[in-house]
């Protein structure tokens, strides 16, 4: 993945991260079920943040364990 989307980094080693969005930056955390379900354009809006939020972080962890990563 890093080879197809960074290429310029596959040369170095341990290198610096900075996340200026790491709010953006989680894995989706289980289901309450006292929650309130979303519904309609909310819940299609929350699964497209919790999808692009689980690709950065998935991004990040890769990098770290190929490169690694100050943090």
């Amino acid at each position: 993945m890093i080879q197809r989307v960074m290429p310029e980094l596959m040369s170095m080693k341990n290198i610096l991260v900075l996340n200026d969005e790491a709010h953006h930056c989680y894995r989706a955390k289980p289901a309450d079920e006292d929650e309130e379900a979303l519904t309609g354009d909310d819940r299609k809006e929350a699964e497209s943040n919790n999808e692009e939020a689980r690709v950065w972080i998935s991004g990040l962890e890769a990098i770290a364990l190929k490169l690694g990563s100050a943090r």
